[in-house]
């Protein structure tokens, strides 16, 4: 029996309940195939179809290889899209309840929807590699060691609060960062010697993907990014963040990175930069992005819960209670076994008679086609009533079957 992409999707929704819709679209964003258990997103994989497009203009222009994986979170909801060789697979999230997918699971599913394409489809010819690359670089989005949120001092009494504070980020992983308005007007830009673009280059290239997200988002019910970002095949990825508000008008975080180490660490960085930069030009987004980086990060590193002792008295009045406790469930277990007896022997009683009512019908029926034999043999009816008898005869089985398990 064949496996509906229905099916594989629904694998997917019903691995978390914090998943809410996964869709299938094709590269101009016409949807495929898609389960939900929300109100559809409209304009979901036309917006995916949008965001790959700028993704794959700004790794032609920083010469980063194959865009693989898109991820932007908004307040209430997170979208992460894959590319998948015929078009996108797009999930929707509540990262409020759980942020983090099953790469095992998204993997196997993957595997499925192939094997289910190069059978049904003929697609044998087909190339998909670019599926192994894309469950590599999921991986990397879920590691990496989450370093503290801190403010970088040093920075606060700048009277370039940004520049000073890019200027605090050491971390090699970082290949480059800027700071823009929207319309792409550097502000701040740091980056590595092996990085050939400027300010001007960088920020602007980076700006189009933030725009077209927001642009999209829009017409849904997404609304404003707090962050995107792009993985791709080269073990690289760049990310815009809203950073703030400065005359009245928003600040953008651009940082292109590694992922050598994972993701979460240069997540970890953007939350230090932005709560620094947030004591001159915080808004309610900033906000939102630290508590949104807060959750997540006690997803991936719960805390742990220390148990605590109690005194010698309070032991006494535990002790009590569990006594008390033993008692309540031990009286509990009675009560419900001897119910559960008499539902046995209601079934057991009931049948019974069930049995010899139907015992009773298959002696009346067998007679009545007996006598009735000649005339509907006659009228050419014999071969239905055999399958008739047929019908019933499974279903006696069946039943007593069924019965026989009860006793």
């Amino acid at each position: 029996m064949s496996v509906s992409p229905q099916a594989i999707l629904a694998k997917i929704l019903r691995s978390s309940t914090s998943v809410k819709e996964v869709v299938i679209c094709d590269k101009v964003g016409l949807i495929i195939s898609k389960v939900l258990r929300m109100n559809p997103i409209e304009g979901l994989g036309a917006m995916e179809s949008s965001i790959f497009k700028a993704a794959q203009e700004i790794c032609e222009f920083l010469n980063l290889g194959k865009e693989l994986i898109h991820i932007s979170v908004f307040e209430k909801n997170a979208v992460i899209a894959m590319e998948i060789g015929l078009g996108y697979l797009v999930i929707v999230l509540d990262h409020q309840t759980r942020f983090i997918l099953d790469s095992e699971l998204i993997s196997s599913c993957l595997n499925d929807l192939i094997n289910m394409w190069i059978n049904e489809l003929g697609l044998q010819g087909y190339d998909f590699s670019v599926v192994e690359g894309v469950i590599k670089a999921l991986y990397q989005v879920y590691t990496g060691d989450f370093k503290p949120l801190t403010v970088y001092k040093e920075a606060l009494d700048d009277f370039d609060i940004i520049s000073a504070t890019i200027e605090q980020v050491k971390n090699p992983l970082i290949l480059a960062q800027c700071f823009t308005n929207e319309l792409g007007l550097p502000i701040a830009f740091k980056k590595q010697p092996v990085i050939k673009v400027e300010s001007d280059e960088f920020g602007g290239g980076l700006l189009s993907l933030d725009a077209i997200v927001k642009e999209k988002a829009e017409k849904t019910e997404l609304k404003l990014p707090i962050l995107s970002v792009v993985f791709t095949n080269q073990g690289k990825g760049f990310m815009t963040v809203h950073g703030g508000t400065m005359d009245k008008e928003p600040l953008i975080y651009q940082v292109l990175f590694e992922t050598n180490k994972g993701f979460i660490e240069i997540l970890s960085e953007a939350a230090s930069v932005v709560n620094t930069i947030a004591h001159e030009y915080g808004d309610q987004q900033t906000n939102v992005f630290l508590d949104t980086l807060e959750n997540i990060k006690r997803q991936i590193y719960p805390e742990e819960k220390v148990e605590v002792m109690p005194d010698t008295a309070a032991a006494g009045q535990v002790k009590t209670l569990m006594e008390e406790m033993t008692k309540n469930i031990s009286e509990t277990i009675n009560y419900y076994v001897a119910q559960f007896g008499e539902l046995l022997e209601l079934f057991t009683s009931r049948g019974e008679e069930l049995i010899q009512s139907m015992e009773t019908y298959d002696k009346e029926l067998r007679g009545w086609i007996e006598s009735n034999m000649a005339v509907i043999k006659q009228f050419g009816f014999d071969n239905q009533t055999n399958q008739e008898i047929k019908k019933w005869e499974d279903t006696i089985s069946k039943l007593k079957t069924k019965l026989a398990a009860l006793k």
